[in-house]
């Protein structure tokens, strides 16, 4: 008897808990619009900001429902600094980002009053069908099981979201469309040249991220850049529910400038290799000037400043190219951005360089503690070790035997380390000879 009361309990909870999921998806299910005619589906585009995060846009869909008078926006780029463990999670390429819905009004006034970016509209050319198709896609992703995602910047981000959504309402046609040939600009072009309003930024994701983002990308590819999924868009017809193209028409129609807010102006997207060639190029070369001016007059003696200088370059080169080497290491051993893995780059910044430190406070105290035969040779060896890796870098780079480009590395910071490591290997060869 109490095996039959136990067994009509747990039928009873399961018949409630099914019944409970079964209400909920019901419910939720008759949120969406019964008459399609009366709902108008945007893409909205938000222009470009100061902030990392906002410098290549951003895509957001707003649904209007004239008949339950609703007016919501769907953004799928929502993430929080002070999510636990966020600066690690970032390094391991673990991003988790989250679909929000939110009212039309309260996006503009943050756009308008706290990031202060524009924002454009346009109405999309959908069937009743499409429209259902594209609402049912985003009301599942509007469950809890399913707001969260892995964020990928180039593959899996805010507007290529959008762009498949959509795709698949239209039944493929977006990417029938723009996946036939290769564009020009590649992944790499678009990181250089958005980020180029913070120098140091721009300049480290050129050096730490790999082939991967050199390799030919289509329309499709391209579109992860939001500017890029309206322009594209606009340029597509819209199609009606056997997938055949209407005559005239626009996937993307009805322009607007909801905000128009001041453009944010692009900087030289080299200013930081310029930074750098001012840093230590400029002393590197006085010194080289003093040194060579040094051998023709048969003079070992040298000032302290020349000495001091070359110190001090060497000290500074080495924390700076000690640090790009041991993030590259780092992220190839244990991060999953696959972005930075395998790095050319590495034959010129080697993660042992932060050594320079150590000869360049030897230099600075040569009179104090002279260091020993073998520190010596080993500095020699070191150096031209570097000397080496920075040709075969530059021949590689110049007969195309790798498809990373290393363009402004091998015109910038291939000169500048050859000269310094030129000048410190001259020192080295010469240490404890000076009168």
């Amino acid at each position: 008897m109490t095996k039959r009361i136990v067994c009509f309990k747990l039928f009873l909870s399961l018949f409630f808990s099914l019944g409970l999921f079964l209400n909920s998806y019901i419910s939720f299910a008759e949120k969406l619009p019964v008459d399609m005619d009366k709902v108008d589906i945007y893409l909205m585009t938000v222009g470009l900001g100061d902030e990392i995060y906002q410098r290549f846009g951003h895509s957001i869909v707003r649904v209007v429902d004239h008949e339950a008078k609703h007016d919501y926006t769907y953004n799928w780029g929502i993430f929080s600094f002070e999510d636990p463990g966020f600066a690690f999670k970032f390094f391991k390429g673990i991003l988790i980002y989250r679909m929000d819905r939110t009212g039309m009004v309260t996006v503009v006034r943050h756009y308008r009053d706290y990031e202060k970016r524009s924002i454009w509209q346009d109405k999309l050319d959908l069937t009743a069908a499409q429209k259902r198709r594209l609402l049912e896609r985003i009301a599942w992703n509007l469950q809890p099981e399913n707001v969260r995602y892995r964020y990928q910047h180039f593959y899996n981000n805010c507007s290529t979201k959008i762009r498949d959504y959509i795709d698949e309402a239209v039944e493929g046609k977006v990417k029938e469309y723009t996946q036939r040939s290769p564009v020009k600009p590649v992944f790499r072009d678009y990181v250089r040249g958005h980020l180029s309003n913070i120098p140091i930024v721009a300049m480290g994701l050129d050096v730490f991220m790999n082939s991967k983002i050199d390799q030919p990308i289509t329309e499709w590819d391209e579109m992860f850049l939001p500017s890029k999924l309206r322009e594209y868009l606009m340029a597509l017809p819209s199609f009606d529910d056997n997938g055949v193209p209407k005559e005239g028409s626009h996937l993307l129609f009805d322009s607007t400038t909801v905000l128009e807010m001041p453009v944010v102006p692009v900087r030289d997207a080299n200013e930081m290799y310029y930074i750098l060639i001012a840093l230590f190029g400029i002393p590197s070369l006085l010194v080289a000037f003093f040194k060579l001016r040094a051998i023709t007059h048969r003079d070992l003696n040298e000032s302290r400043k020349i000495r001091f200088s070359l110190g001090g370059i060497s000290i500074g080169w080495g924390l700076f190219s000690g640090f790009f080497g041991i993030v590259m290491f780092l992220s190839w051993a244990f991060s999953e951005h696959l972005d930075l893995h395998h790095n050319a780059n590495l034959l010129m910044f080697w993660p042992t360089d932060w050594f320079l430190v150590s000869i360049g406070w030897h230099i600075l105290r040569e009179n104090v503690k002279p260091a020993s035969d073998f520190y010596r040779l080993a500095c020699r060896y070191y150096l031209l070790g570097h000397i080496i890796t920075s040709f075969i870098l530059l021949a590689v780079w110049a007969t195309n035997l790798i498809h990373q480009d290393v363009s402004r590395v091998c015109l910038f910071i291939l000169p500048l380390t050859l000269l310094i490591y030129t000048v410190l290997l001259y020192e080295m060869s010469r240490y404890g000879q000076r009168k």
